[in-house]
């Protein structure tokens, strides 16, 4: 609905089903959501959304939770441009957690996920064949509800878990239709079921379009 010349209000349904593949149960979500559309000039522009997750969990806990979304994109000049996001809501397709330091490693499912999305990331297009591709994100996962059925004996009730990754790149077109891609990933998570790590990544490839 046309709320105004900046301004778009929207009303959304979502559905979707995620197949455990017999180790994690099946699950299906329903996303009731309003939300705005804005247009805070000619090259930046933010949505938000955000509602009710009503979902339905195999021989686990069914639930409805809260769920937000919101973006916002910006073109500052002919050579920068930059986008933030977050999301707020239950993921079906993370529910596991393996337990690295135990015999045969083994895991525990949980019915939920609640886990939260911040992330950055921009472009500098330095000249027409080269641009510096940059961003940080991080995600706070809350496991909860464990399914006793489908654990390791002793797994805990819920985990909680904090995953910061940042990078920084470059896309270097060769020609119209290849890319050298480069990027220096970092990654550190935290949790409280001992799968501690940090991780330093390089990688070097290329992509092409047709």
């Amino acid at each position: 609905y046309q709320l105004s010349q900046q301004t778009v209000a929207t009303f959304t349904y979502r559905y979707s089903q995620t197949d455990g593949d017999g180790d994690i149960s099946d699950t299906s979500s329903q996303y009731i959501l309003l939300g705005l559309e804005h247009r805070f000039s000619p090259s930046t522009s933010g949505v938000i959304r955000g509602g009710v997750q009503i979902r339905d969990v195999d021989g686990g806990s069914s639930n409805s939770a809260p769920y937000v979304e919101a973006s916002l994109r910006s073109q500052v000049n002919e050579k920068f441009n930059l986008r933030a996001y977050g999301r707020y809501g239950v993921e079906d397709y993370s529910r596991s957690l393996i337990n690295f330091e135990a015999p045969g490693n083994p895991f525990s499912v949980y019915s939920n996920t609640n886990t939260l999305r911040l992330g950055f990331d921009a472009t500098y297009n330095v000249s027409q064949p080269l641009a510096i591709v940059g961003g940080v994100n991080y995600v706070m996962l809350s496991y909860e509800d464990l399914q006793a059925s489908r654990s390791a004996p002793g797994a805990t009730s819920s985990v909680d878990e904090d995953l910061l990754n940042a990078y920084i790149g470059f896309n270097l077109s060769l020609t119209d239709n290849f890319m050298l891609n480069g990027r220096y990933n970092y990654e550190d998570l935290t949790s409280d079921a001992g799968r501690d790590y940090d991780r330093n990544r390089f990688s070097l490839g290329v992509s092409t379009q047709f």
